[in-house]
């Protein structure tokens, strides 16, 4: 995996941004962080980003799972 930088992150998607904050707030988390969690962070927006369609068929469970928990968490304010 690329080595992530606050600087970084001001240009990149959301979750080579979470995974920038991550790296350099608590690099001792990010460290036992294991490559499947590290790559959900990363694609959580699944389809709806840039990724386009570049995930179809890959994704990994825990991937579909975080992608779904972020479209929830995004509906939430809609609902109240």
């Amino acid at each position: 995996m690329d080595r992530f930088t606050l600087e970084a992150a001001t240009k990149a998607p959301g979750g080579i941004q979470s995974l920038a904050l991550i790296y350099a707030l608590a690099p001792e988390l990010f460290a036992v962080l294991s490559e499947d969690v590290k790559y959900a962070i990363r694609f959580h927006d699944g389809v709806y980003s840039h990724n386009k369609f570049e995930l179809a068929g890959k994704e990994t469970p825990l991937m579909i799972v975080f992608h779904a928990a972020d479209m929830l968490s995004s509906r939430l304010n809609r609902l109240k």
